[in-house]
């Protein structure tokens, strides 16, 4: 589930605005967002540059 929510962030961005994921700032560069898909869950921390661009994305969920 942790690779496919990084697939959208970095390959389908406009996936993103899908009701199943909610989003937290966290500074001006860091989100929090975690998504839900089913009874499966996965949160993550996303790195922005000063222009936009998505640099990080650190998850420690794991596989069940």
């Amino acid at each position: 589930m942790k690779a496919i929510f990084n697939d959208m962030c970095l390959f389908a961005p406009a996936s993103l605005v899908d009701s199943r994921i909610s989003w937290e700032e966290v500074d001006a560069f860091i989100v929090k967002a975690t998504f839900i898909n089913g009874g499966n869950k996965v949160s993550a921390e996303l790195y922005f540059n000063e222009k936009g661009e998505l640099v990080n994305f650190i998850s420690n969920d794991r596989y069940k």
